[in-house]
């Protein structure tokens, strides 16, 4: 063969081999952008707190429950393999009325919030603390109410985000409340009794890989 003609032949070798690296790449890139899906899953929560004036986003209590039902149940998408649960978790501060002086309006929380399968089943346990100071220790204020701007009373602290793998097996899971304690300038209190909402959480997502 002349050496012109290996060259032709060793170019045309290199465009057939490019080609299938650039097809093999786009393969790629679709494979790994139908494996990092994400979508807003099915949320109901059994205590709305309602909208942020600001954020507009939908705030849910985390209520002190076994059952997700009582709290906040999530449906995820049909999925395979694991998913990734991915929700904002604020402390649920009371907000004092106007005038209050700051040694009355402090407040600090300590809230344990457990993600559980529907039958209970603890998937992960999480922690949210914060200080409340005044209205400035707030994400949001919540509308509905007779405050200032048709704020409620009651406010999200600063945003705890958390990210909570799924085990493939689960369709739905929970966030419910476990504990809630409470310093203020009058001691220290602990809540854990069914019914007691302990924190908020907004902003709920799910990461999967489609069915």
């Amino acid at each position: 063969m002349k050496a012109s003609e290996c060259v032709r032949a060793l170019a045309l070798v290199g465009i057939a081999c490019g080609g299938a690296i650039a097809t093999l790449s786009a393969r790629q890139a679709h494979q790994e952008t139908t494996a990092a899906a994400k979508a807003g899953p099915a949320v109901a929560c059994a205590a709305d707190l309602g909208q942020g004036l600001k954020t507009k986003r939908q705030f849910c209590d985390v209520v002190v429950s076994k059952d997700r039902t009582d709290s906040i149940s999530i449906t995820l998408p049909p999925h395979r393999g694991a998913a990734s649960l991915t929700f904002d978790l604020h402390n649920r501060f009371g907000v004092p009325e106007a005038g209050t002086s700051p040694d009355r309006a402090y407040a600090r929380h300590v809230a344990v919030v457990a993600v559980v399968a529907p039958g209970g089943a603890v998937v992960a346990r999480l922690v949210v603390e914060g200080e409340f100071r005044n209205t400035g220790s707030l994400f949001d204020r919540i509308g509905g109410g007779s405050g200032p701007g048709g704020a409620k009373a009651i406010g999200p602290g600063p945003v705890e985000p958390v990210r909570v793998a799924i085990p493939a097996a689960l369709s739905a899971v929970g966030i419910v409340g476990v504990k809630l304690t409470v310093t203020t300038s009058l001691g220290t209190q602990a809540f854990d009794a069914p019914g007691r909402p302990v924190a908020i959480a907004s902003n709920f997502k799910v990461e999967f890989t489609p069915k």
